[in-house]
């Protein structure tokens, strides 16, 4: 009875040791598998993205300025090219380098062979003269066309600006002194709600700000402080009926508690 047992025991041993070395082999076969599966993975779209993801359409959408052909020349990207090949900080940086008028260039690509360019534009808000020469720019001051025209013959808001050092079309003008004014001036005037009766902007001095409204009516603010005060002010004398319709006014609000006004040929509608 005891050789049976002691025969069992064995058998019983060799079947579990013969059991857990299948479990390592499965297991190690796994191990295997795993990396083996991802470096084909990886192999695959290497393989696809050098053999088929390859330009075949460009398309521009957004452009009203400039030719869509045009665009798609300058842009670099050529057919045949990988789809991965393109940088869009590069193309947008190259693009508006050229066409100032563009304001950002959205790369998407869609697969497998097709490119879209989303162009964005600027929009001509002022006009303005620096040393005899005309210049249009967006509503963040970016300079975007030096024209041959006459800035009287331009449907612009009109800008009169302090000295500049360097004006380059694609940039904003450099200012000789500190002009951080600018930009917050124009912000309050453009937010009230005479901004589309304004036709012209004297920006040269931070302590005398002036505008004018058609030939009708001169504003003056004097100083930068307080300018949505101000704003509000004309606003309320215009509506409030005091002035006659069609009659010239240079009105004074510098001081928004003792606001006046000169009537008629006195007022000196210039700046």
């Amino acid at each position: 009875m005891k050789k049976k047992e002691e025969i069992t025991n064995t058998n019983d041993a060799k079947l579990e040791n013969f059991a857990k070395k299948n479990e390592k082999k499965k297991k190690f076969k796994k191990l295997i598998l795993i990396p083996v599966g991802i470096i084909t993975i990886i192999v695959f779209f290497i393989v696809c993205f050098v053999f088929f993801f390859k330009v075949k359409t460009v398309e521009v959408t957004g452009a009203s300025k400039y030719s869509e052909d045009l665009l798609i020349i300058k842009s670099g990207i050529t057919a045949g090219e990988n789809l991965y090949a393109y940088s869009e900080n590069e193309i947008e940086e190259t693009l508006m380098l050229r066409y100032p008028y563009i304001s950002s260039v959205n790369l998407k690509r869609r697969w497998p062979d097709r490119i879209i360019l989303e162009i964005e534009e600027e929009k001509a808000f002022y006009a303005t003269e620096i040393y005899g020469e005309t210049l249009i720019l967006s509503k963040s001051l970016r300079i975007l066309e030096n024209p041959a025209a006459n800035i009287e013959s331009l449907e612009l808001l009109k800008l009169i600006l302090p000295d500049i050092d360097r004006a380059l079309v694609g940039n904003k003008p450099v200012f000789s002194k500190n002009a951080d004014y600018i930009e917050k001036a124009l912000s309050a005037i453009m937010s009230s709600n005479i901004a589309d009766r304004i036709t012209c902007i004297d920006l040269r001095n931070k302590f005398s700000l002036d505008f004018l409204m058609g030939n009708t009516y001169k504003i003056k603010c004097g100083d930068t402080d307080d300018l949505a005060l101000k704003l509000t002010m004309t606003e309320k004398i215009l509506s409030s009926g005091q002035i006659p319709a069609s009659t010239k006014a240079e009105i004074d609000v510098s001081n928004p508690a003792e606001c006046s006004a000169i009537l008629g040929d006195s007022a000196d509608i210039s700046l």
